[in-house]
């Protein structure tokens, strides 16, 4: 039942026609619930019996929007150009709604010689940094949080580095996401997010090095919705700098795993990296 209910959701969010018809919805959106993707099934199919999550979701959103531009606006006034990678940006991006997108914090991403100036302005908004390992080889992000009885907790993960695996870590720097980062123009004109190669590379990086290969839905949904965004030319800009960062086995496993579950341009991606793998 689980499989069966797992196939009809990722048919339902690639907007196929469900080919199990008999799968209780109830286990469609449990299923949907544990991937984390039960907001895009709401979005898909009215009266999934989410009204409650979607309507939190919506004011959580809000409340978070609020405060990023509070946040982007005053690392802006220091001097420092932000720009938000992973959930954070691909709500804004690639999802129709961002409060369809769920996160559990934001992630920026800032040159690394901003992090001091960065912890100043952040602790200026009444953000506090837990106790937590630090050291050039060790770490490449910092931890931040606020909380207020209006606005409920706001997590920010602010990096410098792509990844704490040193393997990964200096894959893309931030010299390379500014140069093509888009702006966000619903969180004020200060508000950047990385161009749509860099971010496909990011999701397809998250998954393997932080994650352990998972098939969380959310996540291979993120990698479906941007490779299939990609032209051609944006198609051989990933492979090329994949194959120039040496990571294009894991770019692969990602594409293919995201292609199981949701098909599309996916596939197509995927099988010309193997096929350029095998040259």
């Amino acid at each position: 039942m689980a499989e069966d209910a797992h196939s009809a959701l990722c048919a339902i969010l690639r907007g196929s026609p469900v080919g199990t018809p008999s799968v209780p919805r109830e286990a469609i959106v449990a299923i949907a619930r544990e991937h984390r993707v039960h907001l895009l099934l709401a979005a898909r199919v009215p009266g999934a019996d989410l009204t409650g999550e979607v309507r939190d979701a919506a004011a959580l959103d809000a409340a978070r929007e609020a405060e990023l531009r509070r946040l982007i606006d005053a690392l802006a006034a220091a001097g420092i150009r932000v720009i938000l990678i992973k959930g954070a940006a691909l709500a804004q991006t690639h999802y129709a709604r961002p409060d369809l997108r769920p996160r559990i914090d934001t992630d920026l991403m800032i040159a690394a010689e901003a992090r001091d100036a960065t912890a100043r302005v952040l602790a200026a908004l009444g953000y506090a940094r837990p106790v937590e390992t630090d050291g050039e080889l060790c770490v490449s992000q910092m931890h931040f949080e606020r909380a207020d009885t209006t606005s409920g907790r706001h997590p920010v993960d602010v990096h410098w580095r792509i990844s704490n695996v040193l393997a990964f870590r200096d894959v893309l720097t931030y010299a390379d996401l500014a140069r093509e980062a888009m702006a966000l123009p619903r969180l004020g004109r200060h508000a950047l997010g990385p161009g749509t190669v860099h971010s496909l590379l990011l999701a397809c990086i998250h998954r393997v090095a932080h994650h352990n290969n998972s098939t969380q839905l959310l996540w291979l949904y993120d990698i479906h919705v941007l490779a299939d965004a990609l032209d051609d030319r944006g198609r051989d800009r990933l492979m090329a700098i994949a194959d120039a960062r040496g990571v294009r086995a894991v770019c692969a496993a990602s594409l293919h795993a995201a292609a199981d579950a949701f098909g599309g341009r996916t596939r197509e991606l995927a099988t010309r990296i193997d096929a350029r793998r095998g040259g």
